[in-house]
Formats: C-alpha cells, sequence, structure tokens
C-alpha cells in the first residue's frame, strides 16, 4: 500500500546504513534506561499516550513523536507564508509511514531519534533535544551532519531529509514555494494506506 513518488525512493527503501551500524544505533538508543531515562526501544507502548497533537500514535511512543515534532520545528521554515511544522502534518506522516514498514526499519528510524533526543549533552547544549529551543535544534542538527562520526551524520540527515520531504510534499506548502499543485489540480484521493491511518488516529489525510 506504500506510494512511491518519482525520483523519490520509497520510505522502505531507506535501508542503508548495514547490520552492524544499525546495531550501534540501537544500543546507542538504549543508553538513557541505563541512567534513567524513558526514551529507548520498549521503554514505553506507542499507545501509552497520544502524540502532540492530542491523537493516538500507531508507531511512535509519545516521547518519540514529541522529537520528531521538535527535529519538524527546527527544520520548518518560519517566512510568511509557511506553514508549522504541525499544519503540514510532518509528525503524523511520519508515524503513517512507520506503521507500515518492515519492524527493523521502523526500529532503526525509532532508535534514531533516541539517539537524537539524548545527545544534546556531548555537544555543549544542556537538556534533551524536545527541551531546546529553535537555534539549538538547529545548530545540533549542524553540528551532526557536519560530524566526522559517519553514524551521526547519518542519523542527523537522514532524520532531517524525512522531515523535509513529509513538510513540503503537504500541500499547504506548495503556495510559498511557488508550486502549483499536480498536473490537471486533480482533488487528492486517499489511497488505502491513507485511509487506514485516518480511520485509526483521526489525523486528516
Amino acid at each position: 500500500m506504500e506510494q512511491q513518488t518519482a525520483g523519490v525512493p520509497a520510505f522502505s527503501e531507506l535501508d542503508g546504513w548495514g547490520l552492524a551500524r544499525r546495531r550501534v544505533v540501537r544500543a546507542l538508543a538504549l543508553v538513557p534506561t541505563a541512567v534513567g531515562g524513558s526514551f529507548a526501544l520498549g521503554a514505553c507502548s506507542a499507545h501509552d499516550a497520544p502524540g502532540p497533537d492530542g491523537r493516538p500514535l500507531l508507531a511512535l511512543s509519545a516521547a518519540q513523536a514529541r522529537t520528531l515534532e521538535a527535529v519538524a520545528e527546527a527544520v520548518a521554515p518560519t517566512a510568511g507564508g509557511f506553514p508549522s511544522a504541525r499544519e503540514a502534518e510532518v509528525m503524523r506522516r511520519f508515524d503513517e509511514e512507520l506503521s507500515f514498514v518492515s519492524p527493523s526499519i521502523r526500529d532503526d528510524l525509532k532508535a534514531a531519534l533516541g539517539v537524537l533526543e539524548y545527545l544534546p549533552p556531548l555537544y555543549g547544549h544542556f537538556g534533551r533535544f524536545s527541551h531546546l529551543d529553535r537555534s539549538a535544534r538547529q545548530a545540533l542538527l549542524q553540528q551532526m551532519c557536519s560530524s566526522r562520526v559517519e553514524l551521526l551524520r547519518a542519523i542527523g540527515g537522514n532524520v532531517k531529509i524525512l522531515v523535509q520531504f513529509f513538510y513540503f510534499a503537504h500541500p499547504k506548502t506548495w503556495a510559498a514555494t511557488g508550486y502549483d499543485g499536480p498536473f490537471g489540480r486533480l482533488p487528492e484521493r486517499m489511497d488505502d494506506q491513507r485511509r487506514w491511518y485516518a480511520e485509526h488516529t483521526g489525523a486528516s489525510a
């Protein structure tokens, strides 16, 4: 049921880290548990609490959803005419897609969010990622993307690219970018995946 846009790899194909690096990411994501955190894989169910928008989550935990939305808020433009990250439903699209990919890819991306949430102190930022102000979040993402550590570059770069993709794919961003919509201006039609997700979460398509 997964759709693929021309020239853009399907979400389920974004699996370029390799087994060894995936194990490292998941191991790093477990560190918060050892120090009393509650973010790590398996630390809480995606159904324990609603997302930041108050709707049910199907793949992300509430903590992971907050981290993802914090990334989206840091990445989304703030110039006039652009919608907020929540208005563009970035976190929702991420949760939806994770609901339909393989467990290994889902776990990889959730683990990457865990690393991102607890990484700031290693870069001189005091507090978890979702608790930083927007400028500090942007600075950390830039530090990760330019890191000499390949794994950190992969986490920062891939999460940022996915957020940008979901943000600019939302129709509310098109006017501000000068995009006049799909050829023929045909109304959007919900596929089975989007309809199923909307029915289970109340999220708009």
